[in-house]
C-alpha cells in the first residue's frame, strides 16, 4: 500500500493513509472499546484515501481514475503482499474496492 500512496503523491494524487492503527488501538480512545475488532483491523491495513470534493471537475475525476489504475498495475509488480485488497475511499465515504 505505501509504494502505491507514493505512487499516486508522485503523480499529484493527494492520496493519503488513515485510521492506521485503528481508532480503537489509540492512547487516547483506548478507553472506550475493550477487546479485538477484527475486521477494523484488517480494513486499516488496507485503506488509502483519495480526494473528493464536490467541485471536482470532471477531468480531474477522470486523470484520478486512470492513475489509480495505472498505479494499481504498477505498484502490484512490486509490492504484491500488500496489494491484493485496498479499500479505497475519499472525503465523503466509500467509493469502492480494487482487487
Amino acid at each position: 500500500r505505501n509504494s502505491f500512496v507514493y505512487y499516486l503523491n508522485s503523480k499529484g494524487i493527494a492520496a493519503s493513509v488513515h485510521f492506521d492503527p485503528p481508532l480503537h488501538q489509540q492512547k487516547i480512545y483506548s478507553k472506550y472499546h475493550k477487546g479485538n475488532l477484527k475486521n477494523t483491523n484488517i480494513l486499516s491495513k488496507q485503506i488509502v484515501t483519495l480526494p473528493i470534493y464536490p467541485d471536482m471537475k470532471k477531468k480531474e475525476i477522470e486523470y484520478i481514475i486512470k492513475t489509480v489504475s495505472n498505479g494499481i498495475k504498477k505498484t502490484n509488480k512490486i509490492d504484491t503482499n500488500n496489494m491484493k485488497n485496498i479499500l479505497i475511499t475519499g472525503g465523503l465515504g466509500f467509493i469502492g474496492s480494487t482487487l
